[in-house]
Formats: C-alpha cells, sequence, structure tokens
C-alpha cells in the first residue's frame, strides 16, 4: 500500500510542478485561456472517469448482495471523482462526512491484538 501512496503522491507533486512552472514563466492572456479550458477538459475526464468506475463497482457488489461493510468504501472515490468532474460545496461536504466519520469508527474500534 506504501508503493500506491508514492505514486499518488509523485503525481500530485507532478501536476504542482507543471501548474506552478506555467503560472511562474508566464503566458499571454490568449495562451492562459487555452491552458485552463484543457486543464478543465482534462479534470472533467479524470473526474467522470473515477466516478463512473465507482458507480460499476458499487453497483456490481450491489447486485451480488454484498454487505454495507463491503460497499461503502467505493463511496469516497465516487464523491472525490463527482467533486473533481464538477466543483460544488455539498459534494466536499458530503465527502468530508465520510472520511471523518470512517476516521472516527476507525479510531474507536478495538485493536485485535490489544485487551483492556
Amino acid at each position: 500500500m506504501k508503493i500506491l501512496h508514492f505514486i499518488i503522491l509523485l503525481g500530485g507533486m507532478f501536476l504542482l510542478a507543471l501548474f506552478l512552472g506555467k503560472q511562474r514563466f508566464g503566458m499571454d492572456p490568449s495562451e492562459r485561456i487555452a491552458w485552463s479550458l484543457a486543464w478543465s477538459w482534462v479534470m472533467t475526464v479524470v473526474g467522470g472517469t473515477f466516478a463512473a468506475v465507482s458507480v460499476l463497482v458499487l453497483l456490481k457488489r450491489g447486485i451480488e448482495g454484498a454487505s454495507l461493510p463491503q460497499v461503502l468504501p467505493m463511496v469516497i472515490p465516487l464523491l472525490g471523482g463527482l467533486l473533481i468532474f464538477q466543483s460544488h460545496w455539498a459534494l466536499a461536504l458530503g465527502l468530508a462526512a465520510v472520511v471523518v466519520a470512517w476516521a472516527v469508527v476507525d479510531f474507536l474500534r478495538p485493536k485485535e491484538g490489544k485487551k483492556e
């Protein structure tokens, strides 16, 4: 799992360097508009892909009759993909609520090797 986190971090750093490099060296206004439009299209495609894959996996697990703990982890990439696809405060609030609730439940769950 640590390799996956490293790959995600590396990709994020690449995108940040690309974005900051474009802003630092400057462009004329028409290039900025074209670059902003291209960035918007890329984020729409990436977010839509995340959301579509998450919905298909949720549908597959629902058809198979999976339990809620098996279905619930796919809600996070669904909300994240929708947030990338279309930025809206309600999606951000829903994503934050799910992540915080999951963290609280994980924190309060008794550890397996520990007796109290």
